[in-house]
């Protein structure tokens, strides 16, 4: 459970963030509330544990939230009724989750394709790339190259409406970190879309 911080914020555990994450991604794939309640109510009885979307595999189809049982069969949470997982994993939507033993232990948050991974075991569960650096390290690098280069060429930037950095300051930055220009623009994406 969400704690209260002695300034009144609220402190997320990795667990409370996946859960938080689970639940916009059923309710962005077309489950609605009443039905996520009731199945967040009943996996928790099931599973006995009060963060059960973040302990093992669940999916939906847009209607229903189901929850992996063994190697071939879902459990409909709140129908209570089994289906077999070849039948629907044509219709199921994917969620860019990693399990570690019966817990989640790695998100990636723009899906697996992309090299940005919240990891609860590397850098407190705080954004990286897969080489294990802060998206927030490489998008202010990049951030104050833009910014250095551009004050080189005697151009003015406002504050926070600093421009998407140049494909040549990102090669810069990758170089500087010894990675793929990918993860730099990876980590610069993700960390805009954070502000927006």
């Amino acid at each position: 459970m969400a704690d209260i911080g002695g300034d009144g914020s609220i402190e997320l555990t990795f667990k409370d963030l996946i859960e938080v994450m689970c639940v916009h991604g059923f309710l962005t794939a077309g489950v609605r509330w009443p039905l996520l309640r009731k199945a967040h109510r009943r996996a928790a009885e099931l599973l006995q544990v009060g963060h059960p979307f973040a302990t093992r595999k669940f999916l939906t189809d847009g209607r229903n939230v189901l929850l992996q049982v063994g190697e071939k069969a879902l459990l409909d949470l709140v129908s209570d009724q089994y289906a077999l997982t070849n039948i629907l994993k044509p219709f199921l939507k994917t969620d860019g989750l990693d399990f570690v033993g019966p817990f989640v232990g790695r998100w990636w948050p723009m899906g697996k394709r992309a090299p940005v991974m919240l990891d609860a075991r590397r850098n407190f569960g705080q954004p990286i790339v897969k080489e294990g650096i802060p998206t927030i390290v490489l998008y202010r690098a990049a951030r104050a190259e833009q910014t250095h280069r551009a004050k080189d060429v005697e151009l003015e930037l406002a504050g926070s409406a600093v421009a998407r950095p140049s494909d040549q300051v990102i090669r810069y930055v990758a170089d500087w970190y010894l990675i793929p220009p990918r993860s730099v623009r990876a980590a610069i994406d993700y960390e805009m879309r954070l502000a927006a």
